[in-house]
């Protein structure tokens, strides 16, 4: 059992954990990859969904290494923020096509809060791994918190550190190939609606939620990669049509909110 957690952190720098959004991004993910390469992780952090930081003030935010462990990277405070119209897209980002205005990109202040535990900093993300923001009082347990003077390690899953001040790096190519696997996969995994003109209302939400695993599972099988789904129901209220879904493939995953309707709801 973990005497120390990243709750207590928390409160040791004076912040209540109610107040901080935990998030945590695998470099399994290829949208998340694209930007880390582009030095981004702020940009990419902040599109997020309408009422994402409902009722939170700050985002701390971890990058993910193999397991379930996560690497603190940096804290922000959030101050507002504005939908996601083309002309809110940062220079140089190379997803573009996801600013189309159904989102909202939120002004991240960064804070020097824990930049003593920056990219030092490791925690147990625990088995929950496939829900990548929890709220800052759940508990975390502190793995271990490297010397300023760390040598450089093989980490953030298959990605190798290779320099140290600009946080440069070189992928191994099965990295590569398996991102661009999930990148094809997700051209198939968008907004739709399922059993059109049909009579959905006797439907329980755990049959709908099989139903969208079996339809997204049918349409990536056709790309025959290898890849398995995995369908989850988004309970947030403010997202009632939200499903998560999760691509897996040689122990890596990589995730994303997709709207499905059923019948007459649409």
């Amino acid at each position: 059992m973990s005497i120390l957690c990243f709750s207590d952190i928390l409160k040791k720098v004076g912040l209540d954990p109610s107040t901080v959004k935990l998030i945590r991004h695998p470099m399994a993910s290829y949208s998340f990859n694209q930007c880390y390469k582009c030095d981004m992780v702020r940009e990419y952090t902040a599109h997020q969904r309408t009422n994402f930081s409902k009722g939170y003030l700050y985002w701390a935010v971890f990058i993910g290494e193999s397991g379930t462990y996560a690497r603190l990277y940096s804290l922000y405070k959030v101050n507002g923020a504005t939908a996601d119209t083309p002309d809110t897209i940062p220079d140089g980002y190379p997803i573009s096509e996801q600013f189309d205005g159904q989102n909202m990109y939120y002004d991240l202040q960064y804070m020097d809060l824990l930049q003593e535990y920056e990219s030092k900093l490791i925690i147990d993300w625990g088995n929950s791994a496939r829900m990548w923001h929890q709220k800052g009082t759940t508990e975390k347990p502190i793995i271990s918190i490297e010397s300023s003077a760390r040598k450089p390690f093989i980490g953030y899953e298959k990605v190798l550190w290779v320099g140290e001040a600009d946080r440069t790096f070189v992928m191994e190519q099965s990295a590569i190939d398996l991102a661009n696997d999930f990148a094809a996969a997700f051209d198939l995994v968008t907004e739709t609606t399922l059993m059109e003109d049909q009579d959905v209302s006797a439907m329980t939400q755990e049959e709908k939620t099989q139903a969208v695993q079996d339809y997204f599972s049918s349409q990536v099988d056709t790309l025959d990669l290898g890849i398995t789904v995995t369908a989850e129901y988004d309970d947030d209220p403010d997202y009632p049509d939200d499903y998560y879904i999760t691509l897996a493939k040689d122990g890596s995953e990589s995730s994303a909110y997709v709207t499905v309707y059923f019948g007459a709801e649409a």
